[in-house]
């Protein structure tokens, strides 16, 4: 991969380890056999659903685990509650979930058939307090006990960032954490989001993959 290890299909999980140290996240003990597991999942079930663009083991390690992982240093330390709205195949939540073993970790997904790989791997995994939601993050912003109950949200699937915040803000406390995700250098992001702060960008380069992470605090 880019002159860091030559076959990915044969050797990713080297590739993990060297990925998330050049991200600066030390992986715990018995996370590279949960990736290891996550990954044999994906790739068992995308023969039969659409669970992801990622169609390779180098794109899953690279945009899947690796672009999840650069989500962390944005990330306060300590127990956190965070929210993957529009989950799909677990990303960024599942790979957080799994550096971080601190974080109490809900997903949503309105699709039945991702939502039943969501349910589904969390159970291979041993993920047994991971909440796996079937719906829309619409109907579930507005229930009580997940409205206003997080410190972190997550909405990968979202093209717009705005239309992903505006989803975001409805399960997140007062100064709860909106998580963007761009490509490249970050290109012409806003400096704020209606309900949040300015953003506050976080660059990261792996493998000579560039992109950044954007955090928006929620206003009171």
């Amino acid at each position: 991969m880019r002159g860091q290890y030559a076959d990915p299909s044969q050797d990713w999980l080297r590739g993990l380890h060297e990925g998330s140290a050049a991200l600066g996240i030390p992986l715990p003990p018995g996370a590279h056999d949960l990736f290891r597991a996550y990954m044999a999942e994906l790739r068992r079930w995308r023969a039969t659903i659409n669970l992801t663009g990622f169609t390779t083991e180098q794109s899953i390690l690279e945009a899947g685990f690796l672009d999840s992982l650069a989500c962390l240093p944005a990330l306060p330390p300590g127990p956190l509650r965070v929210v993957d709205i529009g989950s799909g195949a677990g990303f960024p939540g599942i790979p957080l979930r799994l550096a971080r073993p601190d974080l109490s970790l809900t997903l949503i997904e309105a699709n039945r058939r991702r939502h039943s790989f969501l349910a589904h791997v969390c159970r291979a995994l041993g993920l047994a307090d991971v909440r796996c939601l079937h719906g829309r993050a619409e109907a579930y912003a507005a229930t009580e006990g997940l409205r206003g109950a997080f410190d972190a949200a997550f909405a990968r699937a979202v093209r717009q960032v705005e239309e992903a915040a505006a989803l975001a803000a409805g399960f997140l406390r007062p100064a709860g954490l909106f998580l963007s995700q761009q490509g490249g250098s970050g290109g012409a992001r806003p400096s704020s989001l209606t309900g949040f702060g300015t953003g506050r960008a976080i660059p990261f380069t792996v493998f000579g993959r560039r992109g950044v992470v954007v955090a928006y605090a929620k206003g009171p």
